[in-house]
């Protein structure tokens, strides 16, 4: 099988995502990817009379990390027994599966701040990793509407684009691809009765995700066509990790040690490539997962946005797109011309 070209071309095939997620609803998902709040009423009566467009009520912006915890990779004894010293409870050790990775989790104590005690442990421990656990968000909140069936006129730009043919992805037939993301629902008709294992890594005791967006990426890469999406790899083995949970505040919500979780899991899967649809802030944690996976040969896809890090007239991508080891899309129009930035061109690969 000509597993190398195939995962090239693949490798482009994911910036497409966004362009071509077609699933049989009309759902604008907000910020976050959490549904939009309706503005009610503002009359007396029981009719929906306000003739304007409706309110949308934004989500509070997510925080950057969690507020209680600071995690160690590898601790040395000794690392252990000075964050005991500065007064961290370690009430967790896991072995990260399918990784290099031992993630010791510490609970701050009161009136302690993470980044503070980052800092001290971090000066008192050199050469020992450490970081927050942070949270990430989907990148891009699917919008999907209209008409579920197969790719036809303007709705297969994207595949124009990149010179898409069946003859290429014929040599995908029986490839392993890994999706995190939110959860995906395998009973929808552009996927049912195909190969897609979902394995949620979320939280534990957190209310489940949406499977809007997972189930828009899986179907965009092994739909099963007929009369329902037609994937770019039909006959593609899917392996969805769901990293994603719907927090107090409404949003989806995804922390480091699950998505590290995921990957490990991908790895001992054997996919030949993974899709990554979040982005947040850097992390040794996941900087280190991501380096297993390029060690097994994996490829590794992250989502760019069009939102990150500003560096002069450029907008630079967001992490985990930002990092060198991985490469990044972002989305473009109708025109192929993507957003500036630091990303993968438009284009078929050589």
């Amino acid at each position: 099988m000509l597993f190398q070209p195939l995962l090239a071309n693949l490798i482009y095939v994911l910036s497409t995502a966004a362009l071509l997620m077609l699933l049989p609803a009309h759902v604008n998902l907000g910020p976050l990817g959490s549904l939009p709040a309706l503005a009610d009423d503002d009359d007396e009566s029981d009719d929906d009379d306000d003739d304007g467009p409706r309110a949308v009520r934004r989500a509070p912006a997510l925080p950057d990390y969690a507020p209680d915890e600071i995690l160690l990779i590898n601790a040395s004894d000794a690392a252990l027994s000075k964050a005991v010293e500065l007064g961290l409870n370690i009430y967790s050790t896991e072995v990260i599966r399918g990784s290099q990775l031992t993630i010791s989790r510490l609970r701050l104590p009161p009136g302690l701040d993470a980044p503070s005690a980052l800092e001290a442990l971090r000066r008192e421990t050199p050469g020992q990793a450490a970081d927050l656990n942070h949270f990430y968000r989907l990148q891009q909140a699917a919008e999907v509407s209209g008409n579920p069936y197969a790719c036809t006129s303007s709705r297969c730009y994207g595949q124009r684009m990149i010179n898409w043919t069946r003859e290429i992805a014929a040599c995908g037939d029986g490839i392993k691809i890994g999706i995190i993301d939110t959860g995906v629902d395998v009973s929808h008709p552009s996927l049912s009765g195909q190969p897609v294992k979902n394995v949620s890594f979320a939280a534990p005791l957190t209310r489940p995700s949406s499977t809007q967006h997972g189930t828009a990426v899986a179907a965009l890469l092994a739909g099963k066509g007929g009369r329902e999406i037609q994937g770019l790899v039909p006959k593609a083995r899917v392996y969805a990790a769901d990293v994603f949970h719907v927090s107090a505040a409404g949003q989806l919500t995804a922390d480091a040690v699950s998505i590290a979780r995921a990957i490990g899991w991908l790895k001992e899967q054997g996919v030949s490539v993974i899709n990554i649809s979040l982005s947040g802030s850097e992390n040794r944690i996941l900087e280190q997962a991501v380096k297993d996976a390029l060690a097994a040969k994996i490829s590794v896809v992250a989502a760019a946005g069009n939102d990150g890090r500003k560096r002069r007239l450029v907008t630079l991508p967001r992490y985990p797109a930002s990092s060198p080891s991985r490469r990044s899309m972002k989305s473009c129009g109708l025109t192929a011309e993507p957003p500036k930035g630091r990303t993968s061109p438009m284009r078929p690969p050589a």
